[in-house]
């Protein structure tokens, strides 16, 4: 096309060209062809599953390869509170995680502000505008903490997953499906962008394209629920050679504080 177009405009002002039908045809024909032969060039065939699931375990390998990390977390929940209607609030949180006993993580949202501690022997959640922590005897092992702090103590900590020695083990419990959606920017940055299908949950996260494979973002939705409420993470500031010292996972009792016990769920 171009050809013709600069054979066009060279032509002087008043001449009149006429083409014949048949080379007007016969450059048809060999546009078509060209075009086709660039779409067939562009043509790739689409990522599968496996590389979908390829990307997830390099990250979580890439986790679990550092023995201390910290990052911020920025959340969104929705909750339906009424037929047509979903709201939705915020809540930060900023955690610190050293292998293979120690954790450290704050929350702060519209209602309450807490810190959770596990430095390898005790857990102890605190929260500060009540002025009242708990404290309960925990596991050795992180994973194994994790598990209890949310099965006898019924604590959900932000994002809990990430923080396993193995990350892809307890995402992938579950998933029916997974495929790739792209690459896709998250806070302009860019992201391999991961789809998984559960029975009841279908979950999203992007993961840091390139040498440091960190999740950037991670949404879930509850499609059984009323309302189908999502669950959506901004994970920012990573540090993956993150120095805090060990006291950030060991509470110290401040001064006037009270002691209460954990809630029984028996």
């Amino acid at each position: 096309m171009k050809f013709l177009t600069r054979y066009l405009q060279n032509i002087p002002p008043g001449i009149v060209v006429k083409f014949h039908s048949k080379y007007i045809v016969v450059f048809i024909c060999l546009l078509v062809a060209s075009m086709g032969y660039v779409k067939a060039q562009d043509v790739t065939e689409p990522p599968t599953q496996q590389y979908a699931l390829d990307l997830l375990k390099q990250m979580s390998d890439h986790l679990a390869a550092s023995n201390q990390f910290s990052f911020d977390a920025e959340i969104l929940e929705e909750e339906w509170i009424h037929p047509g209607i979903l709201l939705q609030y915020s809540r930060y949180s900023s955690i610190a995680v050293k292998r293979p006993n120690g954790i450290w993580v704050e929350t702060e949202d519209d209602y309450n502000h807490t810190i959770f501690h596990y430095d390898g022997s005790d857990v102890t959640l605190f929260t500060i505008p009540a002025n009242m922590y708990a404290t309960a005897k925990a596991p050795e092992t992180m994973d194994a903490t994790l598990d209890f702090i949310r099965e006898s103590l019924y604590i959900n900590l932000s994002l809990a997953d990430f923080m396993y020695s193995n990350p892809y083990e307890g995402l992938m419990k579950g998933v029916n499906t997974a495929f790739y959606a792209g690459l896709h920017s998250v806070r302009k940055t860019d992201c391999h962008h991961l789809f998984f299908i559960q029975d009841d949950i279908d979950w999203q996260v992007w993961i840091e394209s390139g040498k440091n494979k960190v999740p950037r973002k991670m949404m879930i939705t509850y499609k059984n629920l009323p309302g189908s409420p999502s669950f959506i993470a901004h994970l920012d500031n990573w540090n993956l050679n993150d120095h805090s010292s060990e006291q950030v996972f060991i509470f110290i009792e401040p001064a006037g504080v009270v002691e209460i016990d954990f809630v029984s769920h028996d």
